[in-house]
């Protein structure tokens, strides 16, 4: 598994073995991915192998998935690492673009995409825009818009409950309250 995942045909090999024959019978290949994905994450050619073993995992082992996310985002330097090479950033997009679809309906995962995104935000290669493409940076914006219009209307809401006026009722998630929502 692990030279066919570098090699150029091989890792074509493997997702079209994990497409056919399913999780079960490639647990064994899956996991070897996740086990070494920094590194394959990195080569041209097993970051195709990876970004597919990820698709594979969001829609059939949502277990398995958050742990590629754990691995990439939360250890270590591993997130540094990945973004230095330009196939990796293909498969951080992809995880991404995963959890933001993802997060419309989960609020767990929302709660790991913006973390994730803040990780992102407070690498300076981030911040200038230099190692990641259109697609994170727009995802960064979309984040950081959504959480000025909860400020705003936290904001709103503080100010017509401190006006003294009688009619108001607000409605908030208890994270919203605390300003981690």
């Amino acid at each position: 598994v692990y030279k066919l995942t570098f090699d150029q045909f091989g890792n074509f090999g493997i997702q079209e073995v994990i497409k056919v024959f399913g999780g079960d019978l490639c647990k064994k290949i899956i996991h070897k991915i996740v086990e070494h994905i920094v590194e394959f994450s990195l080569s041209k050619f097993s970051s195709n192998a990876v970004d597919f073993v990820v698709d594979y995992l969001s829609n059939n082992n949502r277990k398995k998935f958050m742990d590629v996310i754990r691995k990439i985002f939360f250890e270590d330097e591993n997130l540094k690492e990945m973004l230095k090479s330009k196939f990796a950033t293909y498969v951080i997009e992809n995880c991404l673009v995963i959890l933001d679809n993802l997060s419309e309906k989960d609020n767990e995962l929302l709660e790991v995409k913006r973390t994730i995104i803040s990780l992102l935000n407070a690498i300076p290669s981030v911040k200038d825009k230099k190692k990641i493409s259109k697609l994170v940076i727009s995802l960064i914006e979309k984040d950081l818009s959504i959480n000025e219009e909860i400020d705003r209307l936290r904001l709103s809401a503080i100010s017509a409950l401190l006006s003294g006026r009688k009619d108001v009722v607000v409605v908030s998630s208890v994270s919203c309250l605390y300003g981690i929502g």
